[in-house]
């Protein structure tokens, strides 16, 4: 059992068959590109295709129904192209057309969201540093849009896309320099995308997107390594925004964040209510196990024995071997000797080609 599993890694099981970009465009339509090497996480960014007025698109063909310029018509027919590029994923060509919109109607009242719309495309297109340098612009140029807490978010996912590719690459690196190299680079985009993500959390505090920048935060100051910071982040999910859909994982997060630093009271109590709060979660018995842990780092092994005898009873567990394993050494801690040998004994017996057998024999 790994020491520490952030929600990056619970993506990697939760969604085993796909990479996921998501982007949320007009009336919510979704748009979703696959990422190459499938299979690891779900990744989110969201931006609006704005400035879709009503005027343009409006019912009963009235699109047209005032007056307007040649100029206005022809930046109106390059918008929706633009716009229809984008809907279908086609991120490389409507990238063409926004900025092709963005040097001929440099006065059009569109301009901001079509600056907004090209970071999202180079977003799409997985160009992350491109994309960044858009959002930027947006947050410089424009002080009024009403959009720039998404382009203030993006801005952060940005950072973020751009961390879990280097530690993809410390991942897969060949030696323990090339390692430690790219996990040094991607702890820096982590803070990076934590800073972008608290000027929204500071700057935007009624954007929809204030929850999800909280979590993002948390997430990438646990994988940059600052868990005291990310503590209070998580943190503030769980008090302020319980009923959110990211505080199962922020309960998680916290409880991870917790232990790691063996803050063993926090962490016990964090995952005792994860537990009794989320009692359908894949992560239950993972969480039960954390649960003993803390509190065999408390020496409250009678508490802990229950729990690791709860995991292990379920023979279709992916942790009922460790939890065996656990369970005979706690056992063994309370100076219940014969029993633990028992349980070491049927360790192997039931899983023979577990992970823990030549452990469990050398006990």
């Amino acid at each position: 059992m790994p020491s520490a599993r952030t929600t990056r890694d619970c993506w990697k099981s939760r969604h085993a068959s796909s990479k996921q970009l998501v982007s949320i465009g007009p009336s919510n339509v979704r748009v979703r590109g696959a990422i190459a090497h499938a299979g690891t996480r779900q990744l989110v960014c969201v931006a609006m295709f704005c400035g879709l007025l009503l005027a343009m698109f409006g019912q009963s063909g009235t699109a047209f129904a005032q007056e307007v310029t040649p100029e206005e018509a022809a930046a109106i027919r390059e918008y929706r192209v633009a716009i229809a590029f984008q809907k279908k994923k086609l991120f490389a060509q409507a990238t063409v057309r926004w900025t092709e919109f963005l040097q001929k109607h440099s006065k059009d009242k569109r301009i901001p969201s079509a600056h907004l719309n090209l970071g999202v495309c180079r977003f799409g297109d997985h160009k992350f540093p491109e994309a960044a340098a858009v959002f930027r612009d947006v947050l410089a140029k424009y002080g009024g849009f009403e959009q720039r807490d998404h382009a203030q978010f993006n801005l952060g996912m940005c950072h973020y896309n751009v961390s879990l590719a280097l530690q993809d690459t410390a991942d897969a690196a060949k030696t323990e320099a090339e390692q430690k190299t790219a996990q040094a680079a991607a702890a820096v985009e982590f803070r990076k995308a934590a800073v972008e993500f608290d000027k929204l959390v500071k700057g935007f505090a009624k954007s929809v997107q204030l929850v999800d920048a909280l979590f993002y935060q948390g997430e990438c100051l646990s994988l940059a390594g600052d868990l005291t910071a990310a503590v209070p982040v998580y943190d503030r999910i769980v008090k302020q925004h319980a009923q959110a859909p990211q505080a199962v994982d922020a309960y998680y997060g916290l409880g991870i964040a917790y232990a790691e630093l063996a803050q063993h009271e926090n962490a016990a109590k964090t995952f005792d209510e994860f537990v009794k709060k989320f009692p359908m979660d894949e992560r239950l018995d993972e969480c039960r196990l954390r649960h003993g842990a803390a509190l065999t780092g408390l020496e409250r092994h009678a508490d802990a024995e229950k729990l690791y005898q709860q995991v292990q009873s379920v023979a279709t567990s992916p942790y009922a071997e460790y939890a065996l394993y656990q369970l005979a050494l706690c056992v063994q801690t309370q100076d219940r000797l014969p029993q633990a040998a028992d349980q070491f004994e049927s360790l192997p017996k039931r899983f023979p080609t577990g992970s823990y057998v030549g452990a469990a024999l050398l006990s």
